[in-house]
Formats: structure tokens, sequence, C-alpha cells
């Protein structure tokens, strides 16, 4: 069993670790002015936005998106970019399939409820009641790790989903482990990872799923560079940050 695996994003389907969670993973981008068809499928998706802005649909409702969000979608809610406002480029992370398995399209709703546009639950005519919030579905404006832990949706067990942005010669600060399952995936540019000793170049497009107490980081970046990534759900003792091999302290990520 593979503990970490260089990946092209688009051999995804057929190369990824068996332990891996994730049914695809993609880095997607949209010109100014795109759209794509209303659809919903039976995995919960999410969305890692790392530049432009859009507006998206989800179950008949708007929410304009931009880089540094992240867009969380339960399975069988109906979604689609109803519009790029600036080229897109996000990562996609799709989960395992539930129930009946299906990838469906269907009709666009000819109206929109109600219009979502600011991270204090505010809404074009004013600002959402407390029995109004999204009872499934979630958008997550401007993450940091706190916020993610503190207004993730429910049904999620995600610890973190993010991405890092890095300058050319750059490095992520410390060489680190995790009691968690994690992926980085490029989305801008091109970096080196190491991982247990050994280095991965990766390129927009490529990612690497690593498993639970391997060590990593990002040891390099080429040029500027962004990296999504997520975490999977903890296991072990369940401690959340960055451990150290011969230290038994860990350090919260801030």
């Amino acid at each position: 069993m593979d503990q970490y695996k260089k990946v092209p994003c688009w051999k995804w389907k057929q190369e990824k670790p068996d332990w891996c969670r994730y049914s695809d993973v993609a880095v997607r981008d949209f010109p100014l002015g795109a759209s794509e068809s209303y659809t919903f499928c039976d995995w919960n998706e999410y969305y890692i936005i790392t530049g432009g802005s859009a507006e998206i649909r989800i179950e008949n409702q708007l929410f304009e998106i931009s880089a540094g969000d992240i867009v969380a979608i339960p399975a069988g809610d109906a979604h689609c970019i109803e519009r790029v406002t600036e080229p897109l480029t996000y990562a996609l992370l799709c989960d395992r399939l539930q129930g009946k398995e299906r990838k469906k399209r269907i009709a666009v709703p000819e109206e929109c409820i109600r219009r979502f546009i600011g991270p204090e639950g505010r809404y074009e005519d004013g600002y959402q009641r407390s029995d109004e919030l999204p009872a499934v579905h979630s958008v997550i404006l401007k993450p940091r790790t706190w916020f993610w832990l503190n207004q993730k949706p429910f049904w999620s067990d995600l610890v973190n989903l993010s991405a890092m942005t890095f300058h050319a010669g750059e490095s992520e600060m410390d060489y680190h482990r995790h009691e968690c399952d994690e992926i980085y995936i490029v989305t801008k540019g091109s970096v080196t990872v190491r991982i247990e000793g050994d280095e991965f170049p990766l390129v927009k497009g490529e990612c690497v799923p690593m498993k639970a107490g391997t060590n990593h980081q990002v040891a390099n970046a080429d040029c500027d560079s962004i990296v999504a990534f997520a975490y999977d759900k903890l296991q072990g003792l369940k401690r959340y940050g960055h451990l150290h091999d011969g230290e038994q302290i860990w350090i919260l990520n801030e």
C-alpha cells in the first residue's frame, strides 16, 4: 500500500491510491463569462477557489465566490457555475460515491430565490434570519483553519480545506506530519514537495495524496505558485496540527 504517490489529476481515476477517499480530483479553469450545466451528484463535493471570481448556484440560491473561498456541496444538492466574473481556477475534490451513485444534469430553475452577497450571512435584500440558514449546503468565505472547524457543514468530516501561496524560492515553514490523510494539489506554478526524504516536482494539475503519519513539506517553489490542500478526518490520538519526529509537542496551525 503506497503511503504517498504523485498523480496527475487527469489520471486520478486510474492511478489513485486505494486508501484515498476521493473518487475524483481535478484542477479546473473557467474563462471570463463561462458557465456550466446545472447538475447534482451522489458525492460530497468541495471547491477550493485559488483564482478569479464567479457566481455559483446551489439549490436555487446564488452565491458570489472568489479566490480564498471554499465551496462545500453535499451529495444531492443541485449546483452549477452560473457566471464567471474573473477567470476562475479551483481545485475540485469529489468524495466517495453514495446512494444510487448518480451523476445527473437537471433543468435550471426559472427563478433564483435570494442572492447571497456577504460573509456575514447578508443577502441583497437584507440579513438572513436564523431559520433561513442553509440546512445542508455551505459556502465558506475567506477560510482560515479555525473558521472551517467552526463553520464547516455538519455532514463533512474533513478537518481542513485551504490553499497556500508560495513565491519563487519559498518553502513551507517546517517538515512535519499529521494524524490525518492529506492531499496537495498544485493549481498554479510548480513546486517541489519533500515526502519521507523523496522529492517530487509538481506542476499545475498534479497532486500528491499522503497517508497519516507521513512526513512532508513544500521544499521549494520554482515560481509563484499555489498549493491547495485538504485534511481528512483525524486518526490516532486525533491531534490537530503539525507533528514532528522526536518531539512530543505539536503546533496548532495559525
